[in-house]
């Protein structure tokens, strides 16, 4: 069968909403002009700034340690009354969870629906 023939219309989906959050991208818009500007969304960190954030001193320090990660803005604030959560159920989510919970939101609204009235 052709891959265009009418009877292969039943597996079809359309994309008709999208939402992402990247590291020096809060949105999709942004992820697009970051890639044909390219720039690099990767952080050099300090030693210092390593070590502050829990990682082992020494082991920063070796020579083929790469001091390089990504930062996802926003990962640790969230909306817990706008999703019906209550502050401390918030904080126990995972903070995966909760950035999925804020895309799928902003895809709903991208696509036109109202977030709230989709069951």
């Amino acid at each position: 069968m052709h891959p265009h023939d009418e009877e292969d219309f039943d597996d079809r989906i359309a994309v008709i909403g999208m939402a992402a959050r990247f590291p020096s991208a809060p949105d999709l818009e942004t992820y697009w002009a970051n890639l044909l500007d390219g720039v690099d969304g990767l952080t050099t960190f300090t030693i210092e700034q390593l070590v502050e954030m829990g990682l082992d001193p020494d082991a920063v320090r070796q020579d083929n340690f790469v001091p390089r990660g990504s930062i996802l803005a926003g990962h640790d604030t969230f909306d817990a009354e706008r999703f019906g959560l209550t502050p401390r159920e918030a904080a126990i989510t995972d903070p995966q969870a909760r950035v999925l919970l804020e895309a799928s939101h902003t895809a709903l609204e991208h696509a036109g629906y109202d977030p709230f009235a989709v069951p």
